[in-house]
């Protein structure tokens, strides 16, 4: 329908016109403004106060010993702990001890003493195999089978500690030189010793009744013990030697750990 028709009409067409105008105002006033860029970031506010402090929490549970493990020593407490020799590794040092007495002096005992830098723990110390080789011994390493090395080259399987005789010393040190006087015993710190044994063969050494085997306190080292030949063991009297007694000994040694 046309609003140019009459007057009437007119009024109608005037008013969809305005209605129109009126709706075009109210859409263009609703669209969105363009966002405009965003501003520069402000500076850090100031520090806010440190927060009350947490509860302590729960020790953790102890981790596994390292290989080795610690060598505690008999007064727990007395003494800091110290690292043990660990399963495979050899130490090894050497040792010397002299006898000079004359005929009508008093009987003599002379030790060469041995030290590990690095001590055995209580249970290996305690079973400890031991051998002395005398320089014949020394020369033929099929004989002493647990210690097949030389003075100059000492070797411990292990488990095993090995004293080596010098087996190529000098005049003055040779044990054809030797007088009245001779290698008797392999000590511990407690004076405990392991002996030659006669029927079990040659540098065999018998600790506490068992051929090489289970000695106490190889700890921290011992001692390679020499005696006049004619000795008498306390508490009988000190006896005087009949004759002269000469002897220069020396050697190395090595130990190896077993665990």
């Amino acid at each position: 329908m046309s609003c140019l028709s009459g007057i009437g009409r007119r009024f109608g067409c005037l008013g969809v016109t305005l209605a129109l105008v009126f709706f075009s105002s109210a859409s263009v006033s609703m669209a969105k403004s363009p966002t405009g860029p965003t501003g520069a970031t402000g500076p850090t506010g100031a520090t806010g106060p440190t927060g009350a402090e947490g509860k302590e929490g729960k020790t953790g549970a102890t981790g596994p010993a390292g290989a080795g493990g610690v060598c505690t020593p008999e007064q727990a407490g007395t003494q800091p702990k110290t690292p043990c020799l660990t399963k495979g590794q050899q130490e090894m040092g050497s040792w010397s001890a002299t006898i000079t007495v004359p005929a009508g002096g008093p009987q003599t005992q002379a030790a060469g003493a041995f030290s590990f830098a690095t001590p055995l723990d209580e249970k290996q110390s305690t079973n400890l195999k031991v051998r002395y080789m005398n320089e014949e011994e020394v020369l033929a390493p099929e004989s002493h089978p647990g210690c097949i090395g030389n003075a100059q080259e000492p070797y411990a399987e292990e488990g095993w500690l090995c004293i080596y005789q010098g087996a190529t010393a000098e005049f003055g040190s040779l044990m054809t030189e030797w007088k009245e006087a001779g290698f008797f015993a392999v000590d511990n710190g407690a004076g405990e010793g392991c002996k030659p044994a006669v029927k079990e063969g040659t540098g065999v050494l018998r600790c506490r009744g068992v051929v090489a085997h289970f000695i106490e306190n190889f700890q921290l080292g011992g001692f390679v013990v020499f005696r006049t030949k004619t000795f008498n063991e306390p508490p009988l009297s000190r006896t005087t030697i009949p004759a002269a007694a000469e002897l220069t000994a020396m050697g190395t040694w090595a130990v190896r750990a077993i665990e």
